[in-house]
């Protein structure tokens, strides 16, 4: 499972594919991994990645929060405009960031069909076109 920095490149791969141009902010301090531009203006990505699977509720768990310990925050809608995950198989989820404010911790379900709430937003690469 690739994470971090080989998540963006990851994602950035893949928005490419899908005829989007994307762009790197220059350090760190921004609260978004990427920003996309399909042609209409620029939109802000915050990238993660999980091979976090938990057994008990057979999903994967995604950390939709920054920082550690008690400097943990959630985004909010000022943040990003969407936040991309990738499961292990590869699997993007294309979520705006409206359905993830306030939230630390999603279930994604990739291999059980439409279960979950966030299975509206599987492979929609359209959300960025």
């Amino acid at each position: 499972m690739i994470t971090g920095v080989s998540g963006e490149l990851s994602f950035a791969a893949s928005a490419a594919e899908h005829g989007m141009t994307v762009l790197f902010p220059y350090d760190n301090q921004t609260p978004y991994d990427v920003v996309v531009d399909a042609g209409h203006g620029f939109q802000k990505i915050q990238v993660k990645t999980t091979n976090n699977y938990n057994d008990e509720r057979d999903c994967y768990r995604v950390a939709t929060s920054r920082g550690h310990g008690s400097t943990k925050t959630t985004y909010s809608c000022e943040d990003a405009d969407y936040v991309a995950c990738q499961t292990p198989d590869n699997t993007w989820y294309i979520i705006p960031i409206e359905e993830v404010a306030g939230i630390g911790m999603i279930n994604l379900y990739p291999h059980r069909g439409s279960l979950g709430i966030y299975e509206l937003w599987r492979e929609r690469w359209d959300m960025l076109l």
